[in-house]
């Protein structure tokens, strides 16, 4: 029987969830059946996952939907120990599912009949109990809706510190910190940050590679002697933890001539 078929069936029908949260080098898998199940050659863990109602109201900000999940999974571990340094999307299929009289749960068809019903990123977590968490998804309608920037007079630097417009090359910036030697809440400590000047890395940024593929970031906000605080928890980040620090800009004309000589692009 075709998905469409059991779709709009009253008695056929046995739907489920296939669920995938993802960003670069990361993919967890989730499905709300009392067993795991496989899908293009990926398996979708079982877990009491539920998704909210995906409503079309032709407002993409009215139109949020929320996926509720116990602790404990990979992706509630992930986004408690960090704030992401990338977007994580997710994307959700909806399937209808056999049972054979021996009971044993299948999905025929799935490469065909397993239909994407949303797609968006993780907007906002929410905590309501000690053993669940609530992630908000915005939808990519939403991001695309969004007013564009408008680059007009002003007194400080409007760029984003090495990216468009600014134009520097992080790279010919990055200074490698062999060793984190102290974790502690926001703050991490290393010799490296002494031999440089204080408040060199403040507004500057935080990147290690915690597994192939994968690169974490976290801003810094200050930097005094061999100490930098930084935007957040040190959660994920152990001591001797190698790293690539990157200095950051005050926005100031004198930080950006004295200190990367980019002053015409101020």
């Amino acid at each position: 029987m075709a998905f469409i078929d059991r779709e709009v069936s009253a008695q056929d029908g046995r739907p489920a969830l296939l669920v995938e949260f993802f960003r670069t080098g990361l993919t967890w898998y989730y499905t709300n059946v009392e067993t795991n199940l496989t899908f293009n050659a990926n398996t979708y863990i079982k877990a009491p996952i539920s998704m909210s109602a995906v409503i079309q109201s032709g407002e993409p900000e009215a139109e949020d939907v929320s996926f509720t999940l116990p602790t404990g999974l990979d992706i509630t571990t992930y986004m408690d120990a960090r704030i992401p340094s990338e977007e994580v999307f997710v994307r959700a299929r909806k399937i209808h599912l056999d049972e054979s009289p021996s009971q044993v749960i299948t999905a025929p068809g799935l490469v065909v009949d397993a239909p994407v019903i949303y797609i968006g990123s993780i907007h906002t977590i929410r905590r309501p109990t000690l053993s669940s968490r609530v992630f908000v998804c915005r939808s990519l309608t939403s991001s695309m809706s969004r007013n564009g920037l408008r680059l007009t007079w002003s007194r400080g630097c409007p760029h984003v510190h090495f990216g468009r417009g600014c134009n520097l090359n992080k790279l010919d910036y990055d200074v490698a910190i062999p060793s984190i030697t102290v974790v502690n809440g926001v703050t991490l400590s290393s010799s490296v940050f002494d031999t440089f000047a204080d408040g060199y890395f403040s507004n500057g940024f935080l990147e290690w590679t915690p597994q192939v593929g994968v690169t974490e970031r976290i801003g810094i906000e200050s930097h005094v002697g061999a100490v930098v605080t930084v935007m957040g928890l040190t959660l994920g980040i152990t001591g001797g933890q190698a790293m690539t620090a990157f200095p950051g800009c005050n926005r100031t004309p004198t930080v950006c001539d004295t200190t990367f000589g980019n002053i015409l692009n101020y």
